[in-house]
C-alpha cells in the first residue's frame, strides 16, 4: 500500500508543478491586460477631456461678445485641461516682424511667458526658428516633441527646462483656405509622452474655429465702422442741407413719399418737416390745377 501511494505521490508531482506554472503565467497574464486596460481607460479619458476642451472653445466663441473676450477666454480653457500648462495667441500685425503675444494662460511655476519672452517672423533669425514662427511662415502645424533636444527650439530652451515643458504645438490660425495664417495658437505639455497624433487633430480643430472666428469678428466689426461712417456723412449732410438758406431741398422714395424736407421748403411751401413727412411730393409743391400733368410729366 505505501508502494501504491509513493507511485501516486510521484505521479501528480509533475502535475502539480505544471499547474503552478500555470497559475502564475495567468496571473501575469491577467495583471498585463489589467494594465492595458488601465493605459486604455487613460489614454481614451485623456482624449475626451480635449474633446470637451474643443466644444467648450466652441461655446466660449459663441457666447462672446467682443475679439479680445474670445481670445483670453480660449486660452484659459485650454490650459484647465489637466496636461496644458500654457496657452498664448499671438496675431500677425502688417509690416511688423516681431510677434506680440497678445493673450495668454501660464500656469508654470515659474512662468515659461515673461517680459523677455520673443517671437519674431523675420525668416533666418534665431527667434523665428520656434513652433511659432515657423507654423506661421510656412503655414503648417508644427510639433516640437523634446524642447531639449529640438534644433529650432535653441533661444527658448533654458525657459522651458525652468518651466518643466516638454512639447509644444504651433497651430496657425487661418481665416479660411488659400490665405497666409492671420496668427498663431502655441500649446505646452509637461507630459514627456508628448502629442499623439489624435490630439494634435483636435487642436488643430480648435485654432481653426479660433482662426475662423478671428476673421469674422473683424468683418463685422469693419462693416459696423463704414455703416457708422455712412450715417455720420449723411448727418454732417443733413446738418449742411439744413442749414443752406433759401435753397429749398426734397427727398422722397420711389413712390414719391418725402422723406426729407428742409428748412427752406418749410419756409417756400408752407409745411413743417413733420406735416410733409410721408406724403405725395407733388401734392406739397404742385399746385391743385398743374396736377393733371404731373403722371405726363
Amino acid at each position: 500500500m505505501a508502494f501504491i501511494l509513493n507511485m501516486y505521490k510521484n505521479a501528480i508531482k509533475p502535475m502539480e508543478g505544471q499547474l503552478s506554472k500555470d497559475r502564475e503565467r495567468e496571473k501575469h497574464r491577467d495583471a498585463a491586460l489589467s494594465g492595458r486596460l488601465e493605459l486604455l481607460y487613460k489614454r481614451e479619458r485623456y482624449l475626451s477631456g480635449i474633446l470637451r476642451l474643443v466644444s467648450e472653445v466652441n461655446q466660449v466663441i459663441l457666447r462672446s461678445v467682443s475679439l479680445d473676450e474670445i481670445l483670453e477666454k480660449s486660452c484659459e480653457r485650454i490650459t484647465r485641461h489637466e496636461a496644458y500648462c500654457v496657452a498664448w495667441i499671438g496675431l500677425v500685425e502688417p509690416d511688423q516682424d516681431e510677434l506680440t503675444v497678445g493673450y495668454q494662460s501660464d500656469h508654470c511655476d515659474p512662468p515659461y511667458l515673461g517680459d523677455s519672452f520673443r517671437v519674431t517672423l523675420a525668416p533666418g533669425e534665431p527667434h523665428s526658428r520656434g513652433p511659432a514662427g515657423r507654423c506661421i511662415l510656412g503655414n503648417h502645424l508644427v510639433v516640437v516633441e523634446n524642447t531639449q533636444t529640438d534644433p529650432g527650439f535653441a533661444a527658448w530652451r533654458e525657459r522651458a527646462a525652468r518651466s518643466g515643458i516638454h512639447s509644444v504645438a504651433g497651430l496657425p490660425l487661418r481665416a479660411k483656405e488659400g490665405i497666409p495664417p492671420i496668427g498663431c495658437l502655441l500649446i505646452y505639455l509637461r507630459n514627456p509622452d508628448g502629442f499623439s497624433s489624435r490630439e494634435v487633430i483636435a487642436l488643430q480643430d480648435v485654432a481653426d474655429s479660433i482662426g475662423r472666428a478671428i476673421y469674422l469678428r473683424r468683418e463685422m466689426d469693419q462693416r459696423i465702422l463704414a455703416e457708422k461712417a455712412v450715417r455720420d456723412s449723411e448727418a454732417r449732410f443733413k446738418q449742411l442741407i439744413d442749414a443752406l438758406p433759401n435753397v429749398a431741398v426734397q427727398g422722397y422714395d420711389q413712390a414719391h413719399r418725402v422723406i426729407y424736407w428742409n428748412k427752406s421748403s418749410e419756409v417756400l411751401y408752407g409745411y413743417s418737416s413733420e406735416e410733409a413727412a410721408g406724403r405725395c411730393l407733388e401734392e406739397l409743391i404742385i399746385p391743385n390745377p398743374c396736377r393733371r400733368w404731373w403722371p405726363e410729366a
